[in-house]
């Protein structure tokens, strides 16, 4: 009777060795699974935020040519105002010479 005391206790010990290595493997893998998961959330995460980074720096650099294209601009209508101003006042000049000659 002892023989089959200690057998059934082998039998019952080893069902629950099963068991916890069973669940702990689980366990494991649902782990892995999970850090796996976390590391493709994190890394599509940073994925967008470059793509965003990228079209913000785009659109930047783009404004920045807009003004730098829009300042050369005035600059150059600037100049040709005061080119003609001055070409204006020595027409002017040589127009009121030659009305004294």
């Amino acid at each position: 009777q002892r023989q089959k005391d200690i057998q059934s206790k082998l039998v019952s010990a080893n069902a629950r060795k099963e068991d916890i290595l069973s669940k702990k493997a689980k366990a494991a893998k649902s782990d892995q699974q999970t850090k796996l998961e976390r590391t493709k959330n994190s890394w599509n995460t940073s994925l967008n935020e470059s793509k965003e980074l990228k079209q913000t720096s785009e659109k930047r650099l783009k404004n920045a040519a807009e003004r730098k294209d829009k300042i050369l601009k005035e600059m150059v209508d600037e100049m040709q105002d005061v080119n003609k101003n001055k070409i204006d006042k020595v027409a002017k000049m040589n127009k009121s010479k030659e009305l004294e000659d």
